[in-house]
C-alpha cells in the first residue's frame, strides 16, 4: 500500500471521528423533556390568581406571564376581572369573574383535564386534546374547530355548543350535543333538558308560550282587539312601534230620527217617434155654383108736386 493510500484512509478516519462528536454536543441534556403543546399557557389579558402544587398560597399572575402545567394548577379570578389565555397549539381558554377551575396533565393521556368548580369558562379548541370534568358529566370534543361555553352554578351544569360537536358523558350514558345545541342538567344526565341555542346576548333562549305584548298606539274611538297568545321567543330583542292609525272622530250628540228618503226620480218620457206623413189626398171638388139672382130695375123716383 502506497503512502499517499494511508494519508487518505487517516484522514477519512480524523473526519468521521470529528462528526460523531459534534453530533454529541448537540443532543439535548439529559434533564431536558418535551412537553405538549396543550401544557402551555399564556396569558394575553386580564389577572389570575394561581396556586402551584404544594403551596397553601396564591400568586397573582398578570402581563404576560407564561403558566406550564407539569402537574396540576388551580387559578381562580376575582369579582370584576376576567382573564384569558393562548394555548401552544392556538386554543383559547377565558374565565369570566369568580370562577375557579383545576388544571391537570394526564400521564395515562395525552390530554388537558379542565375542572370547572364554579363559575363560568369560554375555551375555543383547535385540538380535541382537551377534557373538561363538570358536576353532571365529563364533557369531550368531538370536532374542531369547537367553540364550548360551559357554567356551574347552583341551578346545576350548563353547556353550549356554538360551534363544532361535544360529548356528555358518565359511567351510564352519553349524550352528543351537535353544534348549535344547549344542555342543562341539574345532577346528572337523567334530568338534563337539551334545547336550541340561539346566539342572542351571549345566552341560550327557549321556546315558550308566552302572550305577545300589546302595542301602544294613538287613542281612538274604536276598541283595541286583545291579541291571542302565540307561541315567541324569550330574547331581549328591541320593541318596534307601531306606526299611527289615522282615525276620523265623528262626535254624536243625540240620536235623531232618519230623514224621510228622497221621492224616487220621475221615470223618463221615452223619446217620441215620429209619425209618418199620411197617404197623399184627392183635393176635393169644387162646390157647385148658382146663378146670380135677376136683378130688380131701380124703382123710378115719385114726381113731386
Amino acid at each position: 500500500m502506497s503512502i499517499w493510500k494511508q494519508k487518505e484512509i487517516c484522514l477519512l478516519l480524523l473526519v468521521s471521528m470529528i462528526t460523531i462528536v459534534a453530533c454529541q454536543c448537540q443532543q439535548p441534556a439529559a434533564t431536558e423533556r418535551w412537553l405538549p403543546p396543550y401544557l402551555s399557557l399564556q396569558l394575553q389579558a386580564g389577572k389570575v390568581q394561581v396556586q402551584w402544587p404544594g403551596s397553601s398560597g396564591w400568586t397573582t399572575m398578570e402581563g404576560k406571564a407564561s403558566i406550564v402545567v407539569e402537574e396540576e394548577i388551580s387559578m381562580t379570578t376575582d369579582v370584576g376581572q376576567s382573564v384569558q389565555f393562548l394555548l401552544g397549539d392556538g386554543s383559547t381558554l377565558e374565565l369570566a369573574p369568580q370562577a375557579t377551575i383545576q388544571l391537570q396533565s394526564l400521564r395515562a393521556s395525552p390530554r388537558l383535564h379542565v375542572i370547572l368548580q364554579k363559575g363560568t369558562l369560554l375555551f375555543v379548541a383547535q385540538e380535541t386534546t382537551y377534557e373538561f370534568v363538570v358536576p353532571a358529566c365529563m364533557v369531550t370534543i368531538l370536532s374542531v374547530p369547537a367553540d364550548l361555553n360551559i357554567r356551574v352554578d347552583d341551578d346545576g351544569t350548563h353547556l353550549i355548543v356554538k360551534e363544532g360537536a361535544a360529548a356528555c358523558e358518565t359511567d351510564m350514558e352519553t349524550i352528543t350535543l351537535p353544534s348549535g345545541q344547549e344542555m342543562h342538567a341539574v345532577s346528572s344526565l337523567a334530568d338534563s333538558e337539551i334545547t336550541k341555542y340561539t346566539d342572542a346576548g351571549a345566552t341560550a333562549t327557549v321556546l315558550a308560550l308566552t302572550p305577545s305584548p300589546t302595542p301602544t298606539a294613538t287613542p281612538t274611538l274604536s276598541p283595541t282587539s286583545t291579541p291571542s297568545p302565540t307561541i315567541t321567543v324569550v330574547t331581549p330583542t328591541p320593541t318596534r312601534t307601531p306606526a299611527p292609525i289615522l282615525v276620523t272622530k265623528t262626535p254624536v250628540l243625540t240620536p235623531t230620527e232618519p230623514s224621510p228618503p228622497p221621492p224616487p226620480p220621475a221615470p223618463a218620457e221615452p223619446p217620441s217617434r215620429t209619425k209618418p206623413p199620411p197617404p197623399p189626398t184627392e183635393p176635393p171638388p169644387p162646390p157647385p155654383t148658382e146663378p146670380p139672382p135677376p136683378t130688380k130695375p131701380p124703382d123710378r123716383p115719385t114726381p113731386t108736386p
